[in-house]
């Protein structure tokens, strides 16, 4: 049997500079390959919420679709506009076609464009609103609701446009073609 000394017990209870050096650069390669990846997540995510709220506009548009042809589809293949009322709120269709609902109080109070036909679309495909609402120029993360000043309407085929925005910059504009029936994402 050995005997130990003071000295040889303290070498064999402690990690030597090389051993502890050589631990914190595998840390540190470790976390340099991790860390990018997490940051690719968030991108992710981003883009999981934005085809979230597309695929649930669809339904949305799908849903009150089915409650106008249940209704008899009033107007359909005339050109005037024809109101009907839709889980108690009265939209306006157009040939077939969703145009706008007659009053935006199924919208927020305090949503921006509160009273545009974007907004009040917004609010009747998806009954509330999927994250925060930001104005348009603010430096904010969330949905914004456009205007008819924001050029998105204008044309032959009227479109209804939102934008969900990320630290003030556009990630994604959601864009309605009553007329198709389609949502594109750009």
């Amino acid at each position: 049997m050995a005997i130990q000394t003071p000295s040889t017990m303290q070498r064999c209870a402690a990690f030597t500079l090389v051993e502890l050096s050589a631990t914190l650069v595998i840390i540190g390669i470790l976390a340099a390959a991790i860390v990018p990846k997490f940051i690719d997540l968030s991108d992710e995510a981003d883009n999981a919420h934005i085809d979230t709220i597309v695929a649930a506009m669809k339904a949305g548009e799908q849903q009150v679709l089915a409650s106008y042809y249940i209704q008899g589809a009033p107007g359909l293949g005339q050109n005037g506009a024809t109101v009907v009322s839709i889980d108690n709120i009265p939209v306006r269709f157009n040939n077939g076609q969703i145009r706008t609902t007659e009053s935006s109080d199924h919208v927020p109070a305090g949503t921006q464009n509160r009273n545009s036909a974007y907004s009040r679309l917004f609010f009747l495909f998806l009954e509330q609103a999927p994250g925060p609402l930001v104005n348009r120029n603010s430096a904010a993360t969330g949905w914004v609701m456009l205007g008819n000043n924001n050029r998105c309407a204008a044309g032959q085929n009227p479109r209804r446009c939102w934008e969900y925005r990320k630290n003030g910059n556009r990630l994604a504009r959601i864009t309605y073609y009553p007329r198709e029936r389609s949502f594109v994402r750009d």
